[in-house]
């Protein structure tokens, strides 16, 4: 067991690097997409089709694993405080039932 550990440490660091690089390319592309983006648009007059949508899946790909590698340091924010607060005076029904509302139902 002692082994497989060691191994797998290895294996997660490497993966661990790999991601935070792939992750830094993908913020590298989004943010040069962006600035030709609007380079085309507002000097250019003429913003290249494939841009925004490309933006997007860069932008999505970049939040799923962002969120893979804060969740894996565990650095992500923590809602502990919020949820001991709540736990105090509602049920988990009723907050399920209130944020169902707001979402169905938002404000203009």
């Amino acid at each position: 067991m002692d082994k497989f550990e060691t191994v797998w440490k290895k294996i997660d660091a490497v993966l661990f690097q790999f991601l935070r690089h792939i992750c830094a390319l993908i913020l590298g592309a989004l943010v040069a997409v962006v600035f030709f983006i609007f380079f085309g648009r507002y000097v250019m007059h003429h913003s290249p089709m494939w841009g925004e949508p490309f933006s997007l899946l860069c932008l999505v790909w970049l939040s799923l694993l962002g969120s893979v590698l804060v969740v894996r340091k565990n650095e992500h924010l923590p809602l502990r405080c919020l949820m001991k607060s709540w736990a105090k005076r509602v049920s988990f029904s009723q907050i399920f039932w209130r944020l169902s509302v707001c979402l169905l139902f938002p404000s203009s």
